[in-house]
């Protein structure tokens, strides 16, 4: 994790009814601006190894969207749409009118949807490991997760195996795909520390929108795209990768390597570099 007391500024950004929400910035502010988004039940923290690597061409911003993190949530639902909203408030505030957006996941989900509600503040789009959401096991995401609203929220948890941190444990053994026994060791040891601090109504309502997104979105994009992807990622695999340039054909890919579904935390260096190739 970067040292966050040496380059970063923490800025405060105001949302709706007298909320706060937060974002770091490092490097020169005479670059161009380039927004990186963390994926789901993902902080600044995730991204800081990312961010280093980008200053020598960009001036780069690292929020924690409302609701995670050190963002309180805002009063409107946590959706990819009202996300995007966020977005352009952001950047607003920040007093920008284009950016180059990279987001990972769920951040690259709201940046497929900024694209469509905002294109004229859009420069560039990259997008990190895109839950491109199709085949079996994600119709039983889908399932899963409208069965959950079903029952009390108590045990709504137990549809979402993988939130608990035992079970996402074990299944980072297989997800996590980096180099080195002791580096997969840290990083399996840091998921299960931090997950019992997201909370579970931002999980719920963001892993809803999620999986219920209309991925077919992709084709609207007029903004440059490139798609970047762990070449070891056993949850988005590279067949729901091509189906999604199937969309956009115009979209480039590239495969980082020693990565799973995490690049930005498994190779940084790899998707710093994926980025600056364009």
């Amino acid at each position: 994790m970067a040292d966050l007391s040496k380059s970063y500024q923490r800025i405060e950004i105001k949302g709706s009814e007298n909320t706060k929400a937060y974002c770091w910035t490092v490097g020169n502010k005479e670059n161009p601006p380039l927004l990186l988004v963390p994926g789901f039940t993902g902080t600044h923290t995730d991204l800081m190894a990312v961010a280093d690597g980008l200053t020598s061409k960009y001036f780069v911003i690292v929020p924690d969207f409302p609701g995670w993190g050190e963002s309180p949530r805002f009063s409107q639902g946590l959706t990819i749409e009202n996300y995007a909203a966020y977005v352009k408030s952001l950047i607003d505030q920040l007093k920008f009118t284009k950016i180059t957006y990279a987001g990972h996941c769920m951040g690259a989900t709201v940046g497929i949807e900024f694209a469509n509600q905002f294109p004229q503040n859009l420069k560039t789009l990259f997008l990190l490991s895109t839950p491109n959401l199709a085949g079996l096991y994600n119709k039983l995401l889908f399932f899963a997760a409208d069965s959950a609203l079903h029952f009390p929220k108590k045990i709504r948890p137990l549809f979402y195996l993988w939130r608990n941190r035992y079970t996402c444990a074990l299944a980072n053994i297989f997800v996590i795909r980096c180099v080195g026994k002791m580096r997969k060791l840290k990083l399996i040891m840091h998921y299960i520390l931090v997950q019992g601090d997201a909370p579970e109504d931002s999980i719920e309502e963001a892993w809803v929108s999620l999986i219920h997104y209309n991925y077919k979105k992709i084709a609207n994009i007029k903004a440059p795209t490139h798609i970047i992807h762990g070449n070891e990622d056993i949850l988005i695999t590279k067949k729901q990768v091509e189906e999604m340039c199937g969309f956009l054909p115009t979209a480039t890919v590239d495969y980082v390597l020693n990565c799973g579904h995490m690049p930005p935390v498994e190779n940084p260096k790899g998707v710093a570099e994926a980025i600056l190739r364009y």
